[in-house]
């Protein structure tokens, strides 16, 4: 496929879909997990976010090895790695055999980001590349999204492990689809020490982009994971509709992307996007949890929470490409992978321990990681901002 296409641009974008199921498939089966484990919600939140634990530990060193042999290869064994472990799951029988699958299957999934990730940057190019990386920002809650209306199609009868197989096909099946990515062409100015890789993927418009990152993951991915459980047992509804109300947050996030895409191709400022987007996502996140909030007013305000996020989300990824140094591209990604994914990590166990806690530490808590993203990642003088690599 030529470069800068936009069927290259959706092809890369469909094996980010498939690393959002890693996280989706959790959410969407974990009442089931709970019961089939006896797990309590603590246990529950990490088996969800276990898959970024990974990220923690290999994130860097993937991005390096994708700067050494190149995104394809490894692409293709992150694929084959995860659809092992998301068949292997089905056979686990216990908290910590699922755990560690689950962080195993984190590998894979962070490959899939970070060569997905760089794929998008190299494969791009001038306006077009704003637009893809935005487009791409949606990977994750449209892959979770999907997942969770997936629920509302499958029967109270329906085996959870039906879930876990059908991904595993789905990435083996992606496979036969790497021969049609053009070969990106290599760079002949590597860096030459490791010295310069350590200045360029830990700079600090790196570290900031990724905390920035890290605060809208913690929020965005523990409010999607503990949705589920919240309506079925705060508001006492089933399961197949609490997964309909839990998916909005991918849904709204997605469009908040598009939205992105738009603004971003138009030139808009990125700080003055991500004010509106803050705003709205710390007002409509404390307003979700409100107790006495009726079920449509509780759609729209986690609507527009979501939409918010995903705005933020797309507006820090299109700063990947400024940020990132060209010569250890996939390392800097990497970083910025790693950080995020404390986010990740902690926020579905924190916010299934905060179901247990006062609706206000819980809005309180949202609107504190809006306000910290808003200082890493978009402030005038932050270095995220500072930065025109």
């Amino acid at each position: 496929m030529p470069h800068n296409s936009l069927r290259l641009i959706f092809l890369i974008f469909a094996f980010g879909l498939l690393a959002g199921g890693c996280l989706g498939k959790a959410i969407l089966v974990a009442p089931a997990l709970a019961h089939l484990l006896a797990l309590g919600k603590g246990e529950l939140g990490w088996i969800v976010s276990s898959t970024s634990a990974a990220a923690l530990i290999v994130a860097p060193f993937g991005g390096w090895l994708i700067d050494r042999f190149g995104d394809k290869r490894i692409l293709v064994a992150s694929l084959l790695l995860t659809a092992a472990t998301s068949f292997a799951s089905t056979r686990a029988g216990s908290f910590n055999t699922m755990l560690a699958i689950r962080i195993i299957e984190g590998v894979g999934y962070t490959g899939i980001v970070i060569s997905g990730t760089t794929l998008m940057i190299r494969a791009t190019d001038g306006a077009r590349r704003a637009g893809a990386l935005s487009l791409w920002a949606c990977y994750a809650p449209l892959g979770v999204g999907i997942c969770l209306l997936l629920g509302t199609a499958l029967s109270s009868q329906q085996d959870w492990r039906d879930v876990f197989y059908l991904h595993s096909i789905l990435l083996l099946g992606s496979i036969l689809t790497i021969p049609a990515l053009p070969p990106i062409p290599q760079r002949a100015d590597g860096p030459s020490s490791a010295v310069e890789i350590r200045r360029g993927a830990m700079s600090l418009p790196v570290v900031a982009i990724g905390i920035a990152f890290g605060l809208t993951t913690f929020v965005q991915g523990g409010m999607v994971a503990a949705s589920p459980l919240y309506l079925t047992t705060a508001r006492a509804l089933p399961l197949s509709e609490a997964a309909g109300f839990g998916a909005l947050i991918p849904m709204g996030a997605v469009l908040g992307s598009l939205i992105a895409a738009s603004l971003t191709g138009r030139g808009v400022s990125l700080a003055k996007v991500a004010i509106v987007a803050i705003g709205l996502a710390a007002v409509a996140g404390a307003l979700i949890f409100i107790p006495t909030l009726d079920l449509l007013s509780f759609r729209a305000a986690i609507f527009a929470f979501a939409i918010g996020g995903g705005l933020l989300f797309s507006l820090l990824t299109v700063n990947i490409a400024r940020v990132a140094s060209s010569k250890v591209i996939g390392t800097s990604t990497g970083v910025i992978n790693q950080i995020s994914h404390i986010g990740s990590l902690l926020g579905p166990p924190a916010f299934f321990s905060l179901l247990n806690s006062d609706w206000r530490l819980r809005a309180a808590t949202i609107v504190a990681a809006c306000a910290l993203t808003y200082w890493f990642g978009f402030r005038k003088n932050s270095p995220a901002m500072r930065s025109g690599s």
